[in-house]
């Protein structure tokens, strides 16, 4: 990632670290509707990524609250939204996204905090859709509503995302990305719309070649597991496609580095597990790159009588760190006081310190005919890994794919059959 814009793909996680400046900058009004409250104390410890809990949105409903209440504590927010950025708008390194998105945020966490089905014991409470108007989030109705978290926890989530700065996603646990919805934490990186392209790009990969379905893939540094789950339902399509037998198992190995990284990814796994209907099955290990796979015993494919290896994996992608070291603390505050730097370091000067390894592992650990697909942070970057695979003998048809933005972000490549 070069310019401002191509480190924008993996701008804004969370290493949970207080940033009292913020305080300094501006202060927001505790809020308070007619009948008061204050926050409520929680024992909840926003620095430890080993407590998670559930995704806003699956919550279960816990308090009712008023639609008059919702308003105030939109108009509240909405307001402390518009002093803080009226306050620092002037400070670049501070600065914070436009009013506009600050709104949606808003939505979005009073969307994910209504519940959307009510049972028989919720007598009269609306539901979400009742309450959100399709256009703007307007406030319809004048019912009670059932909300998954009462208003003190609201406010607590809106004063994280705009007093520390915290990345939308980690304040209500959740993440939307493609068709799933994931857990996230500060142990993960938020994943990006950008790298949802990966997935397009494995499934033309799967289509070309559908024998790579009956084999083993494997995500390096899967953080929440999105793409390794993704993968795993692209892989089951493919085969249907591709009429294989069903009684073969297939598995996608996701592999990450931090112990706490993989508790998140085993919890969206298993949200998504399709192993018991004879689905492809995800294993998550912990570890560094190649290194845990081996501990597994997972790298044994042989062939011919003369015990050659040849490969295990019809597939390997990896989003790895890839910001140099220099650039990371002019990242933005949401990146650099909450990202995992675990997940975005990629050292030295240029960010390429782990591809080296992931490809020279790949003309390895891949089948013949096995295909790799990484992300980058584009511009030079990507020309640098695009040369670093060229130049290895084992691979063909080696290529750059663009992003949303148009920015060439990926390279894929194809192994040898024969070198």
């Amino acid at each position: 990632m070069g310019s401002s814009y191509t480190y924008a793909s993996k701008l804004f996680a969370s290493r949970a670290v207080r940033t009292p400046i913020f305080h300094r900058v501006f202060k927001c009004q505790t809020y308070s509707i007619a009948r008061g409250f204050q926050r409520a104390p929680t024992t909840r410890s926003i620095h430890d990524v080993e407590i998670f809990e559930k995704p806003l949105v699956d919550r279960a409903g816990r308090n009712v609250v008023s639609l008059e209440d919702l308003k105030r504590w939109r108009a509240w927010a909405r307001s402390c939204a518009d002093r803080a950025a009226a306050k620092i708008q002037h400070n670049q390194s501070l600065i914070l996204p436009k009013l506009e998105s600050l709104y949606l945020e808003i939505d979005w966490i009073l969307q994910d905090a209504i519940v959307t089905k009510c049972d028989e014991r919720d007598g009269d409470h609306i539901g979400r859709f009742e309450y959100l108007s399709g256009r703007g989030g307007n406030l319809c109705g004048n019912s009670a509503v059932l909300v998954r978290e009462n208003l003190a926890e609201l406010q607590f989530m809106w004063e994280r995302r705009l007093l520390d700065r915290v990345p939308f996603q980690y304040t209500t646990a959740t993440c939307y990305w493609r068709e799933l919805v994931l857990l996230v934490t500060p142990a993960v990186l938020i994943p990006r719309p950008e790298t949802e392209l990966m997935i397009d790009l494995a499934r033309t990969a799967l289509l070309h070649s559908p024998r790579l379905c009956a084999s083993p893939w494997v995500d390096l540094g899967t953080g929440s597991g999105a793409l390794a789950i993704c993968l795993a339902a692209e892989i089951d399509k493919a085969r249907a496609l591709a009429d294989l037998p069903e009684t073969e198992e297939v598995y996608v190995h996701a592999v990450e580095i931090s112990n706490s990284a993989a508790k998140v990814a085993r919890y969206n796994v298993e949200r998504y597990d399709l192993s018991s209907s004879g689905g492809c099955k995800i294993r998550v290990h912990e570890g560094s790159w190649y290194e845990p796979l081996k501990s597994a015993g997972v790298l044994e494919a042989c062939l011919g009588n003369d015990n050659e290896y040849v490969g295990t994996f019809g597939g390997i992608v990896s989003n790895p760190p890839y910001i140099p070291y220099a650039e990371m603390l002019n990242l933005q505050p949401e990146v650099r006081y909450h990202e995992p730097w675990l997940a975005l370091e990629g050292g030295g000067t240029n960010g390429l310190e782990y591809y080296g390894l992931i490809c020279k592992g790949a003309a390895q650990h891949l089948l013949p005919g096995g295909f790799i697909l990484l992300e980058t942070g584009g511009g030079s970057q990507v020309k640098d890994v695009l040369k670093l695979l060229s130049c290895l003998r084992n691979f063909k048809d080696v290529h750059t794919h663009m992003d949303y933005n148009g920015v060439e972000r990926f390279v894929s490549a194809w192994k040898r059959i024969e070198t």
